[in-house]
């Protein structure tokens, strides 16, 4: 989940950058808007986090390594279905706290460097949860606590 944060931390860093520049202050409301670019920030990291960790999960049970919930290998289209559902939700919930919160502050523009630190801090926390979540919908969490358990923790190896 670390390197999930990680990964979507900088992520939000590269995208903020090609999208905003490096001017500042930003706007909160107006055109190419900090509060508007909450959005795809939100559905990029919510389907992205989901997707790929759960996809490497998924290979991780297929080879035995750790034991899903229901003990079956889950399929493509159910992780697929699993990060829309994600995605959307990252819009609808992570960026309506966000903007709820902006519009109850009553602030109108962000400085350049508190920006990009917010964007990589939400990105970071919201790629940790969405995989956390994401895992734990799949794996059996005995695995992971069960000290006579041969789980290694690789989800990405061979």
């Amino acid at each position: 989940m670390a390197i999930s944060g990680a990964i979507n931390g900088a992520l939000s860093i590269a995208f903020f950058l090609a999208v905003v520049g490096t001017d500042g202050p930003l706007p909160i409301w107006d055109l190419r808007n900090f509060a508007l670019d909450l959005w795809p920030q939100s559905f990029a990291i919510g389907l992205m986090a989901a997707l790929i960790p759960g996809l490497l999960c998924r290979r991780t049970i297929r080879r035995g390594a750790l034991r899903s919930i229901d003990g079956s290998v889950p399929g493509v289209g159910l992780l697929m279905k699993r990060a829309a559902v994600s995605a959307v939700s990252a819009v609808g919930i992570g960026s309506f706290v966000v903007i709820l919160g902006l519009w109850t502050a009553g602030l109108t523009q962000i400085g350049y460097a508190p920006a990009i630190i917010f964007k990589a801090l939400y990105g970071v926390i919201l790629g940790a949860f969405v995989t956390w979540l994401t895992l734990s919908l799949l794996v059996e969490t005995s695995a992971a606590t069960d000290p006579n358990s041969t789980h290694t923790g690789d989800l990405g190896g061979r």
